[in-house]
């Protein structure tokens, strides 16, 4: 597997491990729809959760968070939409994105979690 595979599940294993530990319901992980992915699905109380996780190893080219873009922040929606219909899900829904900087040794560094980006 690429490192920069490793890396990016590396970050998604630990934003898994700190919702969970926040009391969030752990549903999936790596959704596929069509050109998309939905990294991790939660459900936090009675909301429905689509967690975009964005990992980097230093921040020489910017912060995690600036390498979401406007295509992918559609490409997102629409995966949750397809989702969302595939469980007949039609209540509260948030998109979150977490930051998550790790070492060389793929240990995490720093974790920032941004709720409800989208809207």
């Amino acid at each position: 597997m690429a490192r920069h595979n490793n890396i990016g599940k590396a970050g998604e294993q630990a934003v898994k491990a700190y919702l969970i530990k926040k009391g969030y319901q752990f549903i999936t992980q790596n959704w596929k729809s069509s050109h998309a992915e939905i990294d991790l699905i939660f459900k936090d109380r009675d909301i429905l959760v689509f967690v975009e996780v964005k990992t980097r190893t230093n921040i020489h080219y910017g912060l995690p968070t600036e390498f979401l873009n406007e295509k992918q922040e559609k490409l997102i929606i629409n995966a949750s939409q397809r989702y969302m219909e595939s469980i007949n899900y039609d209540w509260e829904i948030r998109f979150d994105v977490v930051a998550v900087l790790v070492n060389d040794k793929l240990e995490v560094k720093s974790l920032e979690h941004f709720e409800d980006v989208f809207y």
